[in-house]
């Protein structure tokens, strides 16, 4: 819920460091990479529970983002804001490509600086 709150004041005031701050501790980050991982590996029972594991946490992520966004004085949507309401075929690639790296970073036994990185590409 804190990296909801962080993205969302961050889209709020317009703030990109913010917005990639939220994504390093994002709670979705664990399970997008479960269900990659699950699918690098072709273990079901994996991606079933990261699927459930996501969907739980967009559920709170919606509503936390929802409680902030109603209760918040600043109505004018900002750049960063609109600048992720129009993805692109070049947004899918970008997020195709750090998915495959993160596949293939979490089957190493040495962690590296993928994950971060695949995070704040995407």
């Amino acid at each position: 819920m804190f990296a909801i709150f962080i993205a969302s004041v961050g889209l709020n005031v317009n703030s990109a460091a913010a917005i990639i701050g939220a994504m390093l501790i994002s709670p979705l980050m664990g399970p997008i990479m479960g269900i990659g991982y699950g699918i690098a590996i072709y273990d079901f029972s994996l991606i079933r529970r990261a699927l459930s594991s996501l969907a739980i946490a967009t559920g709170l992520s919606i509503m936390t983002s929802t409680l902030y966004f109603a209760i918040t004085p600043l109505s004018q949507a900002q750049t960063e804001l609109l600048a992720r309401t129009t993805p692109t075929i070049w947004d899918v690639l970008i997020a195709l490509f750090g998915g495959l790296a993160g596949s293939v970073a979490a089957t190493r036994r040495k962690k590296s600086n993928v994950i971060p990185g695949v995070a704040i590409a995407t």
